[in-house]
């Protein structure tokens, strides 16, 4: 038997809706979202199930940012360095592009994108393809392929064949576990598609 779901049926029902990206779930979600993260350490089980990370709840609900950036703004100035969900917001911000003060970031040169290193995502998208399962390294790849503005910068025909191959794949596109084995395979699949997607006509 299944241990029970931590959480009461109203943060259940919220973690659903934010899920299926129903605006019902906005009120009160960040103030659900904070209390959890400042909860004492409780380890889990692989067979039990889990509560979401705060920032596998938030970061894709970005389209919604002009509703929670107000509550996750000020959860992060209350909280502070010590908070124990003050991280996993600054993350999120991060995510969304928000600037957070004190928060340290990593931005490129005069913001400008890195272009990949073809060798590289050759090797890491012909590596999953085959098979594997390095897909912190394959996501990489791919957000190196990706423009800002979504389109796909050049790939040889060798890549772009096993693009597509991991595209129609059977197989779980993770190598993670629980709940975040869907959100990483969604999260590959989205951006191979994009990837494989064709660019703007000129």
């Amino acid at each position: 038997m299944l241990a029970p779901l931590i959480g009461t049926v109203d943060e259940v029902a919220r973690w659903a809706l934010a899920r299926l990206d129903d605006p019902r779930a906005l009120p009160g979600l960040v103030g659900q979202l904070r209390a959890q993260g400042e909860e004492e350490f409780r380890p889990y089980s692989l067979a039990e199930p889990r509560r979401p990370e705060i920032v596998d709840v938030l970061i894709p609900l970005r389209a919604h940012a002009d509703v929670l950036l107000p509550d996750l703004v000020e959860a992060v100035r209350q909280g502070g360095a010590r908070g124990g969900a003050t991280p996993a917001f600054v993350a999120v911000l991060e995510a969304w592009g928000v600037a957070v003060p004190g928060a340290a970031t990593t931005p490129g040169p005069s913001g400008e994108q890195v272009e990949p290193d073809p060798r590289a995502v050759a090797e890491s998208v012909l590596a999953v393809a085959a098979g594997g399962d390095d897909f912190d390294r394959f996501l990489d790849a791919l957000r190196g392929v990706l423009r800002a503005d979504g389109t796909s910068a050049e790939v040889s025909p060798a890549v772009r064949a096993a693009l597509a191959a991991v595209q129609q794949s059977e197989r779980r596109l993770s190598d993670l576990g629980g709940y975040r084995q869907i959100l990483q395979d969604e999260e590959v699949r989205g951006l191979v598609g994009q990837a494989l997607a064709p660019g703007p006509v000129p």
